[in-house]
């Protein structure tokens, strides 16, 4: 077994070492790693978007259940855009009220004006 290149003192565990040295190649330590994974590897979420804005409160919450009561089963999240300048109504009533069957967990986005919605599945 090697040490990591990186300094770390995880042993690895040597696979098809060189011959002439012995050691692990660079590429196989940094797969043991971690180190520079593929962006396709990794599966994007499937997500939708509902846009609120200039929706009333009552109007936000019967546009917001049915679109999660038809959403294809296949969403994995739904972002609910409302806005935050002009009134945080439909905001807290997501963030404090809001109950769906569908909805699994509320994330509130870094954009104060997005309110994430994990689905169920």
């Amino acid at each position: 077994m090697k040490k990591a290149r990186n300094g770390s003192k995880k042993m690895l565990p040597p696979e098809n070492p060189s011959k002439k040295t012995g050691f692990t190649s660079a590429n196989r330590i940094d797969e043991l790693l971690g180190i520079n994974k593929k962006i396709q590897e990794v599966s994007p979420a499937n997500v939708e978007t509902l846009d609120l804005h200039g929706y009333t409160l009552d109007d936000a919450k019967i546009e917001l259940d049915n679109f999660l009561n038809f959403v294809d089963s296949s969403v994995d999240e739904v972002h609910v855009v409302h806005g935050y300048h002009s009134g945080n109504a439909i905001k807290n009533y997501l963030k404090h009220d809001f109950r769906h069957k569908r909805v699994k967990k509320n994330l509130h986005s870094v954009n104060q004006g997005i309110t994430i919605l994990m689905l169920k599945k």
